[in-house]
């Protein structure tokens, strides 16, 4: 392996990062309201008033990954998605890790190939992520080493070269009164009356019939546990592309050094 063979981090958006749908929903609801477009600082307070739809330790992992590229040991982080929403979207939520680390983190936003048949990706060639595609629209050589995190199973994404996290789907809903609640805690000054206000979130909210099911106890430690099994594959796939990195793996460490890793359901001890 040469060591300037380039070390690349790939993310997909939804339930990977965070889950986004409700919060979106929120925003459109919001921007109903005001009846105009959401600036980024409105944007960002949004994000900062429910943090409960960002994938716990995330913003642990995007630091470690701050400090890989700003030592040289990590050359791209992206984001490839198929997110059907506008390309802004991605942008803002990009954004929003960025702000937050103080530091320009990821490189590009790959965003879906196609929204209502119109081709949005133009050097992407079909729906399904693979790694000819994810080349090609980031520019990088064949012989990149990739670490690509989604909590979908992308069998064109299978390569040599490729070190795949495959997660569970992060989840997490908050009744739409509840955050028409909060949102007016944070913003009583500008918002005439509480209870229009709410119900009117409330209803444009209802119309989109998202199901909302409940998180269990189990459930909420196993997202903390994965995002923590997150970092510690990081860790391995940089350990893996790194020559300097000699220290042998104990036998249970070697088990886990895989390139295609599933973080599901954390199976009960005993």
């Amino acid at each position: 392996m040469q060591d300037n063979e380039m070390k690349v981090v790939v993310f997909d958006l939804d339930e990977t990062l965070g889950q986004f749908i409700e919060l979106g929903m929120f925003c459109d609801a919001i921007e109903h309201y005001n009846k105009r477009k959401l600036n980024f600082d409105e944007f960002y307070q949004i994000m900062e008033i429910f943090p409960e739809f960002i994938r716990p330790n995330i913003l642990k992992i995007l630091s470690y990954l701050k400090s890989k590229k700003q030592t040289g040991q990590c050359n791209k982080i992206l984001i490839y998605t198929n997110n059907q929403g506008p390309k802004e979207w991605a942008e803002n939520i990009k954004k929003y890790f960025e702000k937050k680390l103080d530091y320009k983190l990821f490189d590009q936003v790959i965003g879906a190939y196609k929204v209502n048949g119109k081709i949005i990706e133009k050097k992407r060639t079909t729906h399904n992520k693979s790694i000819n595609d994810l080349l090609n629209c980031a520019n990088l050589p064949e012989s990149s080493k990739i670490c690509f995190l989604d909590d979908i199973y992308h069998p064109m994404m299978e390569y040599n070269n490729v070190y795949y996290i495959n997660m569970k789907p992060y989840t997490n809903y908050i009744p739409f009164y509840n955050m028409a609640e909060r949102y007016y805690k944070y913003n009583s000054n500008i918002i005439s009356d509480k209870s229009i206000f709410s119900k009117f979130i409330v209803n444009e909210m209802n119309k989109f019939k998202l199901r909302k099911p409940k998180k269990s106890l189990n459930e909420i430690i196993n997202d903390e546990y994965i995002g923590k099994e997150i970092m510690e594959y990081l860790r391995d796939f940089f350990k893996k592309y790194n020559k300097r990195k000699t220290k042998k793996l104990n036998k249970k460490q070697k088990k886990k050094k895989k390139n295609n890793i599933t973080l599901k359901n954390r199976e009960k001890e005993g």
